[in-house]
């Protein structure tokens, strides 16, 4: 309701007109200007190669044309499904610019692929008619259809693999790093219960460190709002880790008065600027 309402925010322009570009935004997303968020593809990256894309557009003319002029009714289906398979995505209304949203738009890739693959046999057909149908001239329009595959795979290959990969590692934080040390801290004292870690400014998802850890309900009492709520541990027994942002200076310099004898370790990364810092105090 927060995405299709004003519960949390205005909706720029009305809802009907924010539908519709969003609508367009979606359409967009397939061979112009996709997610802009790094979490699912390179910010801004078409959802389709170039090559995925093309059949696609051809694809959905196609699917048109045979809806309209031949009443097909799966045609027609199809070409629905890609409206109604991305509305989670669409109906953003009140964010539009959470949309196109490839996670939301999830529903709709088998229609993508469907679509995609309509052309092709009509290109074989088409290949085969226009060049005859000697052996030599069916292997080339073999070997074409199977360059323009090889095209796809190296293509979508260089995508994921290399600029997905390297946008992915610049950006998302090292939870699974913060998460050995904790779940290395448990494997000494037996819990989680002594690990914490004060909140700092986009940093972390503390979530995603309590699945690293092994023990996923340390989050209801791990996490600090303010490095003031250590003063409580004082009087706990047992040994405490405190998980630290590199920057956070002021909870250190807390720490060390609270703590006098907590050691102090700071972590690199292998991820270039995200280093961490523990403070341990022993039992």
């Amino acid at each position: 309701m927060t995405r299709v309402t004003d519960a949390e925010a205005s909706i720029v322009g009305g809802p009907l007109a924010a539908f519709l570009g969003n609508v367009w935004n979606v359409a967009l997303m397939w061979n112009w200007k996709g997610d802009r968020s790094w979490v699912e593809s390179v910010p801004g990256d078409p959802a389709l190669d170039w090559v995925t894309g093309a059949l696609f557009a051809l694809g959905v003319v196609y699917a048109i044309y045979r809806a309209w002029t031949r009443k097909d009714v799966v045609a027609a289906t199809l070409v629905a499904g890609l409206l109604v398979l991305t509305l989670p995505s669409s109906l953003a209304i009140a964010f539009p610019g959470e949309n196109p949203h490839l996670n939301r738009a999830s529903p709709v890739i088998p229609l993508v692929f469907v679509l995609a693959a309509l052309p092709i046999p009509l290109v074989w057909t088409t290949l085969r008619s226009m060049i005859g149908q000697r052996r030599w001239q069916v292997a080339c329009a073999a070997g074409l259809v199977g360059a323009l595959t090889l095209i796809v795979w190296r293509t979508n290959w260089d995508r994921y693999f290399v600029d997905y990969n390297a946008i992915y590692r610049q950006s998302t934080y090292n939870t699974k790093e913060i998460g050995a040390v904790v779940r290395g801290f448990a494997l000494l004292t037996g819990s989680v219960r002594g690990v914490y870690l004060p909140v700092w400014p986009h940093w972390v998802d503390f979530r995603l460190v309590a699945l690293e850890s092994g023990d996923f309900s340390w989050i209801n009492t791990g996490l600090l709002q303010t490095i003031d709520e250590a003063r409580q541990h004082v009087d706990q027994p047992g040994p405490k880790l405190y998980i630290l942002h590199p920057d956070d200076a002021r909870s250190l310099e807390v720490l060390r008065a609270l703590y006098p004898e907590g050691v102090v370790r700071d972590y690199p990364s292998r991820q270039r600027g995200r280093p961490f810092r523990s403070f341990l105090v022993p039992s």
